[in-house]
């Protein structure tokens, strides 16, 4: 028999979100918490606890799915990550409110989010796609200052301050180690410091 409560999903375990954890709890919600890590950190502070990549919508939504056979879910999120395209996956399959799964493809898609801010006339640094090393050591020429970064990275992985006097090779190379499940392969975004260093 399922419980009487309203049962919130909430993708991420990690220490960040104990506190939403706790919060979710003293409202009267009975939590299950999803992460990929089984000894995550808020594993202890939900009702229930599931293992999958928070990341991988197609996981979550397979392990969703299997759940929800016995248990219903009321409402789902994340918390402290960037699991939004998960969220966005399992609000649409069991029709609960959320974020569309294109607006959480152009949250976590660095190059689709700017060139999205690009088209409705929002104030953005200048960018450019890097597809190869070659192509990187020709477009940081026209930069004085840049960031280089993966385009489906989270928070500050894989981000690299360069000029035309870095070691340009070395930190392709970096970027190119960054593990990153799901990420797409040497799809890079290079631009320049906000009202610092613009393209000439």
């Amino acid at each position: 028999m399922g419980s009487l409560k309203k049962t919130l999903l909430i993708l991420s375990g990690g220490i960040e979100a104990i506190e939403g954890i706790k919060i979710a709890k003293k409202m009267g919600l009975r939590t299950i918490v999803c992460d990929g890590n089984e000894n995550a950190p808020g594993k202890s502070y939900g009702d229930e606890f599931l293992v999958a990549n928070i990341y991988d919508p197609y996981e979550i939504k397979n392990v969703i799915s299997e759940y929800s056979k016995k248990e219903s879910i009321d409402g789902v999120i994340t918390i402290a990550s960037d699991a939004v395209r998960s969220v966005s996956t399992v609000a649409k399959q069991h029709n609960l409110p959320g974020i569309s799964l294109k607006t959480s493809i152009l949250a976590t898609n660095k190059l689709k989010m700017k060139k999205a801010f690009q088209q409705y006339s929002l104030p953005i640094p200048n960018f450019v796609k890097i597809n190869c090393r070659n192509e990187l050591h020709r477009q940081i020429q026209h930069f004085d200052k840049a960031v280089l970064k993966p385009v489906d990275s989270r928070g500050s992985r894989g981000v690299i301050i360069i000029n035309k006097n870095s070691d340009i090779n070395k930190a392709f190379d970096y970027l190119e180690k960054i593990d990153i499940k799901n990420s797409q392969k040497n799809e890079l975004i290079k631009f320049s410091k906000k009202l610092i260093n613009r393209k000439n």
